[in-house]
């Protein structure tokens, strides 16, 4: 697959940014790589290398239960030389997916974060086979090391002909307070798709717009 994504920030500070990506994939492995740029000034800003591995994928008969893992290689060629590891492991019971995910920079060798999370679907549905569909969940993510710290979520998301809206409410859990409130309209017209975005903190707003596209 290749592919590419552009970027504007809109407000405070008008800016672009453009990443290329080429990507294969064959059974359980996908291998890719990743070009950034800077577009206002233009200018390289990284490169890098990934391995991806589908460990296991286990689902009850009921479909109610569900376990994966995952492995990722990932090597960092411009500006810097440096590589890490990442294990994801997922389990699912019901509408609640917990994971884990560790990272363990190779060059120089060491441990670098252990992070978990937890989802919980609050609901999912449809008006018809051809209506508008609507989806919310509660979520709350930690980071156990090198410090502790952690944030919970709740997002509501509407769909209808490839078009999506998104808002997402996210609190700090230590201390806590309010985080942002992200809004999003995606346009998905497969291989191309579009989208404009607002997060809004308790410092200035922000406004993004992007495209992308990918071909097999």
């Amino acid at each position: 697959t290749l592919g590419s994504s552009t970027s504007f920030d809109l407000f405070p500070t008008p800016g672009g940014n453009e990443v290329l990506w080429l990507e294969y994939s064959f059974g359980m492995l996908t291998l890719g790589s990743e070009f950034y740029f800077t577009i206002l000034p233009l200018g390289l800003d990284s490169i890098d290398a990934y391995a991806d591995a589908d460990l296991f994928d286990i689902k009850s008969d009921d479909g109610l239960m569900s376990s994966s893992g995952q492995l990722k290689l990932w090597v960092g060629i411009v500006p810097s030389f440096s590589a890490n590891l990442t294990g994801t492991l997922s389990f699912g019971v019901g509408p609640l997916s917990l994971k884990s995910t560790t990272v363990i920079d190779l060059l120089p060798f060491g441990f670098s974060s252990q992070g978990i999370s937890a989802t919980l679907e609050l609901f999912d549905t449809s008006l018809g086979d051809n209506g508008p569909s609507f989806s919310g969940d509660l979520g709350g993510a930690f980071t156990l090391y090198p410090t502790f710290s952690g944030s919970a979520w709740i997002s509501l998301t509407a769909s209808m002909d490839g078009i999506t809206f998104t808002s997402k409410t996210t609190f700090v859990i230590v201390p806590f307070g309010f985080g942002s409130q992200y809004i999003k309209a995606a346009f998905d017209f497969d291989p191309f798709s579009f989208y404009v975005s607002a997060t809004f903190t308790t410092g200035d707003p922000q406004a993004e717009a992007g495209f992308s596209y990918s071909f097999p």
